[in-house]
């Protein structure tokens, strides 16, 4: 999966994981009692003010995700540029005399192989003769570094720097994204009265109140972009 890929993957599910945060999501069955999410702890009333904030830390992300990608793409352009070089010196180095020495050594032990402590002592110093040529010649193999950027841990200090500072917790931060997801994706849009239901998964819904509707609905194309870039 190219980083490419992964940030966008991530940009949508990084820290999700809402199961029965108060009364965000109801089973299909049960009455919406005192008229719908019982708003505390994680669990966050969508009012302009917090909308407003949420907006600032995905925008935050969105910067932090072009970073990575720009880094990323730096960092495996150089990563290509060093495994080009490092092959091209094996092609000059195994038509070296000393290679050919050495190779012809390596030759000389595996006609006397011989299930002992001797032959495999010998095979392991002509096998060290022909990695130090290697190294010596052409560096350390480039392929055995760990270059690649860690993008989802990096995701997650950026989405917990953005939580912190506009004012939410990880947490809350998370509800909120799943919270707004499902209903700026509602097609047709749900009506904004009374107690409003969006059907989640296994027969349950995520809930809100008239007034989170009426304020989260103008903002959806907004956070849409920046919650699913992949998509633009």
């Amino acid at each position: 999966m190219s980083v490419r890929t992964q940030l966008a993957a991530l940009a949508v599910v990084a820290g999700i994981t809402l199961a029965g945060s108060g009364r965000a999501v109801v089973a299909a069955g049960e009455p919406a009692a005192g008229g719908g999410p019982s708003f505390g702890g994680s669990l966050l009333e969508m009012t302009p003010d917090t909308l407003a904030r949420f907006g600032k830390a995905l925008a935050s992300e969105e910067g932090a995700r072009g970073q990575l990608v720009a880094a990323a793409d730096a960092a495996e352009a150089t990563q290509k540029q060093r495994e080009q070089q490092f092959a091209e010196c094996q092609m000059r180095l195994i038509m070296s005399p000393e290679y050919q020495n050495v190779m012809q050594e390596m030759s000389e032990v595996m006609k006397n192989a011989k299930p002992s402590a001797s032959w495999q002592q010998a095979m392991q110093e002509v096998t060290a003769k022909q990695e130090a040529l290697q190294e010596k010649a052409c560096g350390p193999d480039p392929s055995h570094d760990s270059t690649a950027a860690d993008t989802a841990s990096r995701l997650r200090e950026a989405e917990a720097k953005a939580a912190k500072e506009n004012g939410f917790t990880p947490r809350q931060y998370a509800v909120l994204k799943e919270r707004i997801s499902p209903l700026c994706l509602a097609d047709p849009a749900p009506p904004g009265v009374g107690v409003v239901k969006v059907p989640a998964s296994a027969g349950n819904f995520y809930v809100y109140t008239a007034a989170e509707v009426a304020a989260l609905r103008p903002r959806c194309p907004a956070f849409t972009k920046l919650l699913y870039p992949a998509a633009r």
